[in-house]
């Protein structure tokens, strides 16, 4: 649009192509074409976090059952499991194929008194790949890691 105008007015104007300078290369249309893009506005939409209102909410909605009760329960598990451990979606989900040399699996769940340790063994804040514990305490509230967990299993 904006370089449709900016031809017309040169045209307008009795001026040669603005685009070029007599040669094959574009040189002063690549230009302009970077400064307009570099200048207009992306519109991105907000990502807002989840509240403890809103995982509330998506248990409540999920012990209803919408899926099948095992679908659930796992979504649910994953859902609390994010949300208490500060989860990135791709520190817990599986993209392509899964790996159990990277992925999260049972094995890595571990059930002690009143906490759940649950081993991650690749992360954005780990560099080096040598995997870190997060440590789930049990919240007594009606949305709790470790009972959602204990459920799951």
């Amino acid at each position: 649009m904006y370089i449709c105008g900016i031809r017309y007015k040169y045209l307008e104007f009795g001026k040669p192509s603005i685009f070029s300078d007599g040669s094959d290369k574009f040189y002063r249309l690549d230009a302009l074409y970077r400064e307009i893009k570099k200048n207009e506005k992306k519109s991105t939409k907000p990502r807002l976090p989840i509240t403890f209102t809103i995982l509330k909410d998506i248990c409540q909605f999920l012990r209803k059952g919408y899926y099948t009760p095992y679908v659930d329960i796992l979504l649910e598990a994953a859902c609390v499991t994010a949300y208490f451990g500060f989860l990135r979606c791709g520190e817990f989900t599986v993209l392509h194929s899964f790996d159990s040399e990277c992925n999260v699996c049972i094995e890595d769940i571990r059930f002690l008194k009143d906490k759940v340790t649950f081993h991650l063994k690749a992360s954005k804040t780990d560099p080096f790949r040598e995997g870190v514990d997060i440590h789930l305490f049990a919240s007594g509230a009606s949305v709790c890691p470790v009972l959602s967990l204990e459920c799951y299993m």
